[in-house]
């Protein structure tokens, strides 16, 4: 899958990883006890440039819509919280143990942020490593227009009041990075509503893409929340 447009709110939540650089330089002087007239520098410079050396590829990755960055985000963070509260112990430094419960809020904060933003409907298809197409919602189609004066429909594999995503096994989405924003009509049953949407995300071959929400009016949003609903009282989403 490749990434079209990186999302404002993934951009900006991945760019808080970078607070972790000045965290680690002020937690290696917590550990140093060391005072404000002679400080660690050269401790400051190692521990800083590690942990910026393991933060700015996790960023990339995370970016670039890598499911597995975020699980070695995730492990890199408990390691980091549980070496900090070791050596808190070891040392008896209160200091730093007050250190680790900041720490610790921090990271899971910024963890679920990026969690939650890296599994939006329309950047995470839910596909499975196994899966050459996502599971489509039974019933769902979207009438997408992929050149000027053509419609195609596609199936949906996720929809919310964010975005959607929206594959097909022969039809192709390719054509869409040329707008800014595409019309979408979505249908079930006797209900419709029509969106505009920004191409975020693709799937190999432009099988499928993934879509965010633009330029909604309060009256198409609501119409849009009432489709989600009709949905949801189905079981077809959560």
């Amino acid at each position: 899958m490749r990434v079209i447009s990186v999302p404002i709110r993934l951009r900006v939540v991945t760019g808080l990883m970078g607070l972790c650089i000045p965290i680690a330089a002020l937690q290696s002087i917590v550990v140093t006890r060391a005072p404000w007239w002679q400080l660690p520098y050269r401790t400051i410079e190692i521990w800083s440039v590690a942990v910026a050396l393991i933060c700015i590829p996790l960023v990339i990755w995370m970016i670039r819509g890598k499911k597995w960055a975020l699980s070695l985000c995730g492990a890199f963070a408990v390691f980091w919280c549980t070496l900090s509260a070791w050596v808190a112990y070891r040392t008896s430094n209160p200091s730093l143990g007050f250190f680790t419960l900041f720490l610790t809020l921090f990271w899971s904060g910024l963890f679920f942020w990026l969690k939650y933003e890296m599994g939006r409907s329309f950047f995470d298809p839910q596909l499975c490593w196994y899966q050459t197409l996502p599971q489509a919602i039974p019933g769902v189609k979207c009438s997408l227009q992929v050149r000027e004066g053509e419609r195609v429909d596609f199936r949906v594999s996720r929809l919310d009041l964010d975005g959607t995503f929206v594959f097909s096994d022969a039809k192709q989405v390719s054509s869409a990075r040329e707008k800014s924003v595409v019309e979408m009509i979505f249908t079930f049953r006797e209900h419709e509503v029509r969106c505009h949407g920004t191409l975020i995300r693709s799937l190999q071959k432009n099988s499928g893409a993934g879509f965010q929400f633009q330029k909604m009016t309060p009256d198409a949003q609501k119409k849009l929340g009432d489709f989600v609903e009709v949905l949801r009282g189905e079981g077809h989403v959560q």
